[in-house]
């Protein structure tokens, strides 16, 4: 276990919180939300359960936190990308590049499987509507990009195709990670293709949700 000095100017206090955000990201890796708990936070931190809600109010809190490092970390990367191709990009290499950005950050998909459920729904509005506002901010930098690479025909037509993508790579996620207490005999086979190649279904997916898009606009 960690030991950790008491954080006293915002500095430290800076650094504490960071060590805390990397903490739970590494218990949400290796088990679950529900299996990451307040007190396993602060065991693995060093750090006395009180300390944690000096910084977050609530476990959901904490969570929105992790959240928001993660898939700000995340959606910078893929808008920098974005930033780098030409015009003539189009719906393939969209595709293949959000999820390349999505593989090279493992946990995530669940991470955001998780957003609008179980820890969306109970953090309070403090946390909450800020990570929403932060989050609408780089969803729109996203659909510029993909109003000028698909072509579609304004930004606002590219904010319909991020947040499409975005329910994709949710509703996938969900299905083809169904709960562990569903015995496999109780899926559907093409839950099961699902499963074994869940990062080439939704590329297939975004790819022909983009391309449809596209034609529509033509």
């Amino acid at each position: 276990m960690r030991t950790q000095t008491r954080a006293i100017n915002a500095t430290q206090k800076k650094a504490r919180r960071d060590v805390i955000l990397a903490v739970a990201w590494e218990l949400f890796l290796t088990g679950s939300f529900a299996s990451a708990t307040v007190a396993s936070v602060a065991q693995a931190a060093g750090l006395a359960k009180g300390t944690i809600y000096l910084y977050f109010e609530t476990k959901d809190d904490l969570f929105l936190a992790v959240m928001e490092e993660q898939l700000c970390a995340w959606m910078d990367d893929l808008n920098d990308r974005l930033a780098a191709l030409d015009g003539a990009a189009g719906p393939t290499a969209i595709s293949s590049l959000m999820l390349e950005t999505l593989t090279a950050r493992p946990g995530l998909l669940r991470l955001l499987a998780n957003l609008h459920t179980t820890i969306a729904g109970h953090a309070t509005p403090d946390s909450a509507v800020p990570l929403q506002q932060i989050l609408i901010a780089r969803m729109q930098v996203t659909a510029e990009h993909f109003a000028r690479l698909l072509p579609l025909a304004d930004a606002t037509q590219g904010l319909h195709a991020v947040l499409r993508c975005h329910g994709l790579i949710i509703g996938m996620q969900q299905i083809g990670m169904p709960p562990g207490f569903i015995p496999p005999h109780l899926t559907l086979s093409a839950v099961a293709t699902v499963r074994a190649n869940l990062i080439g279904e939704l590329c297939a997916a975004i790819e022909a949700l983009l391309q449809g898009m596209t034609s529509l606009e033509h």
